[in-house]
């Protein structure tokens, strides 16, 4: 009679397979070659950090991405973190006592050598640490100018106010009538000499026509961020007068175009070769028909639009003459003469939506 006992076996594991991180096992019996199989569970898959920071106050880690999630434990001030996501609340998940969790990305400073939290798909418009053409506005007045120190000129010339401040006929020769009288070359053009002759400042000369507003994101902004702050920048623009050309600072005057590139300089968006100085020379009045071909905005149907998209606005011969930044609920934000309003995406002014553009991707 054989003794009653537990039989020892030495065997080999190895993996032979897996889907989804469960994976199946083969034992070998090492006595008897014979083989069996096991699967084991679906295994934590280990996520890539995608960037580091530290954090500026003592934080409550959570299960998931707002307060309204159970805490697993504190971090202090000062404490190093390794992001691996960010929520769609914009808060940063991390890693955490062998597992992950979630923290305001609110009082998390990023390392600088760390890429932005957000940052747009390489084929679009990039999110820029800095954007200027300060000093750069120093062009010469001819026909078919437009904009600020058309309209400053124009003021000098004693003509009345309007919100084509462009140059033509009248403008010149009423220009040519001041260089006349000052003893000037009768160009019918705004140079430097007649723009100091017109008792006009060297900073205007150089920057009213190349104003950039400041950028208002940072490394630490998330993709609503940017669309929050395009959207506030523009808000800072209502009730300023709609001027052709015109990208100034709030309650100087800006067009259609000239509203939504400040928006996107604040949001960190250069839409280059579209920018405030061209805008401002002959030809290049109508920036939306070059925004709205850009391949660097995302092309999306109107059916599904969302807040922070771009809105175009064709003629009857849908040629585009107008562009608008989307609020939801139907609303816009645009520079309408005779100024910056918040207005239906349809009324009896501009119905005809030629398309619909995504800034962030």
């Amino acid at each position: 009679m054989k003794k009653k006992g537990i039989a020892r076996i030495l065997a080999t594991i190895v993996i032979i397979g897996s889907m989804n991180t469960s994976f199946t096992y083969a034992l070998e019996n090492k006595h008897t070659g014979e083989s069996s199989y096991a699967k084991i569970g679906k295994q934590k898959e280990e996520l890539n950090v995608i960037k580091t920071g530290t954090t500026t106050m003592r934080l409550n880690v959570r299960k998931g991405g707002s307060t309204s999630y159970i805490s697993l434990g504190k971090i202090e001030k000062g404490t190093k973190v390794e992001i691996v996501e960010v929520a769609t609340t914009g808060w940063y998940k991390i890693k955490y006592q062998d597992d992950y969790g979630y923290i305001s990305h609110k009082y998390v400073k990023i390392d600088k050598d760390t890429d932005r939290v957000y940052q747009n798909p390489s084929q679009y418009f990039q999110i820029q640490d800095n954007i200027s053409f300060e000093g750069q506005g120093n062009y010469i007045l001819k026909k078919g100018s437009m904009g600020l120190k058309v309209r400053k000129v124009q003021q000098k010339l004693g003509m009345s106010k309007t919100y084509k401040a462009i140059v033509g006929p009248v403008t010149i020769s009423k220009i040519k009538a001041f260089q006349k009288k000052n003893g000037l070359k009768q160009t019918g053009e705004v140079d430097y000499k007649t723009w100091k002759k017109m008792g006009l400042s060297d900073d205007d000369w150089n920057n009213l026509g190349a104003y950039v507003s400041p950028i208002q994101v940072d490394e630490n902004s998330t993709k609503k961020d940017c669309i929050e702050t395009m959207i506030s920048r523009a808000y800072d623009y209502l009730g300023t007068e709609y001027i052709v050309g015109a990208s100034g600072k709030p309650g100087q005057g800006v067009d259609c175009s000239g509203l939504v590139m400040q928006a996107l300089y604040a949001a960190g968006i250069n839409p280059s070769p579209v920018n405030v100085i061209r805008h401002s020379q002959p030809g290049y009045e109508y920036e939306s028909r070059n925004l709205f071909n850009s391949k660097k905005f995302k092309k999306i149907s109107y059916k599904n639009r969302k807040r922070g998209d771009l809105i175009f606005y064709s003629n009857s011969n849908g040629v585009i003459i107008h562009i608008a930044i989307y609020l939801g609920n139907d609303k816009v934000i645009e520079s309408w003469p005779n100024k910056v309003v918040v207005w239906p995406i349809k009324n009896s002014h501009r119905s005809r939506i030629a398309g619909v553009r995504r800034v962030f991707n």
